[in-house]
């Protein structure tokens, strides 16, 4: 019993210290996949991240194995770096799979990173995970040790730990009525939500709280708004909008290297009357596909029942 309250006080310490890390590194880090703006990390409304507990939980169960077989100076940094890498490597891989297959959320998005797998774990990160497990290591884990000894002998600090782990629970119930919610929204629309920028939605749907210290009031604000349908439809159109965007922006550039192609092969034939009227064809083009893929995709758009009338099979 003892033990086990112990690793609950790391699990407890672990979650706080990595939400204040996680809130600060997503404002300020020189990182492709950050939003770099204040937001609160995670799907729980309080101030705490659990992968994090989990990763202190773990990283001070390997600490306690690994330092009877430590090596000695620079190889025992080495070793110590990939193995806490590995390590909270898997653990960050554990965590994307679950949310994103099973509950069809996406808390970070790692795309925009080199050899990224998924979206969910990169080498970049990776070597984040070893240093810090490295900084935790040879920095944190004597200090961990001692609070864990401290715990011990004095079980009257375990109450603290309790009211903790009360508020906690209850948080992670509310949290996940939420995302039931979004999880069904997201199998109906066959999409992965991005949780984040679904709150914002909502935000702006509501309360239109964004770069604020006030970050939090965005959990109660959704809650607190009956009409989730509303919020979900802004949330579809938004990504909607998006991949119509990038389907645009890959046409233009198609359609420009395929003009390019036929206006050279035209002059090389001296024949620049025919290449001006093939570029002329070709903007004409790429201007009607673009008003196509509009009208098309855009929710609510009439294309359709314009495209019926043209053909005659739209009249009444």
């Amino acid at each position: 019993m003892n033990y086990f309250i112990k690793l609950a006080f790391l699990f407890f310490v672990g979650c706080i210290v990595g939400w204040v890390g996680e809130f600060f590194f997503r404002r300020f880090a020189p990182v492709k996949s950050v939003s770099h703006k204040w937001e609160n990390p995670g799907f729980l409304m309080g101030p705490y991240l659990p992968v994090y507990g989990f990763g202190q939980v773990i990283c001070y169960l390997v600490c306690d194995f690994y330092s009877r077989y430590t090596p000695h100076g620079w190889l025992g940094v080495i070793v110590t770096f990939f193995i806490m890498a590995i390590v909270l490597t898997i653990i960050e891989l554990i965590a994307g799979v679950i949310f994103i297959n099973m509950l069809k959320v996406q808390l970070w998005d790692y795309e925009d990173e080199w050899l990224n797998f998924k979206g969910i774990i990169c080498p970049l990160y990776s070597a984040m995970w070893g240093i810090m497990g490295v900084g935790y290591y040879y920095l944190v884990h004597p200090y961990a040790m001692d609070a864990v000894d401290w715990l011990s002998r004095n079980l009257a600090f375990s109450f603290v730990v309790g009211f903790f782990y009360g508020i906690f629970t209850l948080d992670v119930v509310f949290s996940f009525n939420l995302v039931v919610k979004v999880k069904a929204f997201a199998d109906e629309h066959d999409i992965v939500v991005r949780y984040n920028d679904f709150l914002d939605s909502i935000n702006g749907y509501k309360v239109k709280i964004k770069e604020s210290p006030k970050f939090l009031l965005r959990r109660f604000a959704l809650f607190s708004d009956r009409d989730f349908r509303g919020s979900f439809e802004e949330y579809r159109d938004r990504v909607m909008n998006g991949r119509i965007g990038r389907s645009l922006e890959r046409g233009r550039e198609i359609l420009a290297n395929n003009a390019n192609a036929v206006v050279q092969k035209i002059m090389r034939n001296d024949d620049r009357d025919d290449a001006d009227m093939a570029m002329a064809s070709m903007t004409e083009l790429a201007v009607d596909t673009d008003e196509a893929l509009v009208l098309e995709n855009v929710p609510g758009s009439d294309s359709k029942k314009t495209a019926e009338n043209d053909n005659g099979t739209g009249k009444q």
